[in-house]
């Protein structure tokens, strides 16, 4: 099934800030469960940060596999080494 440009360039800009915005509070969320004990807090971070990464490789795969954020996409597309009409965009 091939995704148009928008759909694909849509779900790249929607996981990007999804990304960003699991990234930021799972370290909010990190530092108020650990009560100053760095372990804990970067053990949560990561678990919860791990755990978005997979629901949104999930969530987005099959519109858009290449590429896992917009920046990628665009370094690719602007250094050539790859075309939006590729089967792994398709």
């Amino acid at each position: 099934m091939k995704m148009s440009l928008g759909r694909r360039a849509i779900a790249e800009f929607l996981g990007t800030a999804f990304l960003v915005a699991t990234v930021i509070g799972s370290g909010v969320m990190g530092e108020r469960l650990a009560n100053g004990n760095i372990a804990i807090a970067l053990l949560a971070n990561t678990i919860a940060t791990g755990a978005a990464l997979v629901a949104l490789i999930l969530a987005f795969g099959p519109i858009h596999r290449r590429a896992s954020d917009v920046c990628t996409a665009g370094h690719l597309l602007i250094a050539s080494r790859s075309e939006w009409t590729s089967p792994s965009f398709q």
